[in-house]
């Protein structure tokens, strides 16, 4: 639980002076409705203070989805985006998880599985050796075409035990950039659209990795 007084959040900032009374009547009406249907609210760690001050748990979306998976409580608030919600439900098979806005989105997570399935296509088309390798913060429509999933701790770990050169790595090109500098892989950004042509790269960059100077290749291949 988030320890904080209306007060505290609007001489912070945090509330409007004009909305600290409704606020309190929220939450009041928050805890009520908890109580009677029985609910467990996991909340972001980015959520804003006032909602924080309701919730039950806060963390980051995997461990708030294992305390979800643990709870006793009949159904789940959760107070993020959808894939967060959505990877709790997963987790959690046999308590209905909702999501208070529809328009709580992640751009990142936003990845069409149709365009991941076009990329490993052409890789295998190129007979490459390769695995997919997928940022948690996906949906699961993408996790499904993945050989593995990571989280932003472990992704490093992971890439490490694959046993294959090459990694096709969605949707974070951040994350991607690292874990190809830790495994001595080359980094392969997403290209400006039509400025990129990824059979004349990896002809060029082939070589490389046949001569031991580069264990592999990581990235999007292309946009």
């Amino acid at each position: 639980m988030f320890d904080v007084s209306i007060d505290d959040l609007v001489r912070k900032g945090h509330v409007e002076a004009g909305r600290a009374d409704r606020v309190v009547w929220l939450w009041a009406e928050i805890r009520r409705l908890k109580k009677e249907k029985n609910a467990f609210i996991p909340a972001h760690n980015y959520q804003v203070p006032e909602v924080l001050a309701v919730a039950d748990t806060i963390g980051d979306s995997f461990e708030l989805a294992v305390r979800a998976r643990d709870t006793k409580a009949r159904l789940v608030v959760f107070c993020g985006v959808r894939f967060m919600a959505e990877g709790c439900a997963t987790l959690a098979p046999d308590v209905p998880v909702y999501l208070p806005s529809q328009q709580a989105l992640c751009s990142l997570a936003e990845m069409d599985a149709a365009d991941l399935e076009e990329r490993q296509d052409f890789l295998r088309g190129l007979g490459r050796k390769f695995a997919t390798m997928t940022y948690v913060n996906t949906y699961a429509s993408v996790k499904a075409l993945s050989d593995v999933c990571c989280t932003s701790s472990n992704a490093v770990k992971i890439a490490d035990r694959l046993g294959v050169p090459d990694l096709l790595f969605v949707p974070d090109q951040n994350l991607a950039y690292l874990v190809a500098l830790k495994t001595r892989r080359m980094y392969l950004p997403p290209p400006e659209p039509n400025q990129f042509h990824p059979r004349e790269y990896w002809a060029r960059v082939e070589p490389l990795v046949r001569q031991g100077e580069l264990a592999g290749l990581v990235g999007n291949v292309f946009a």
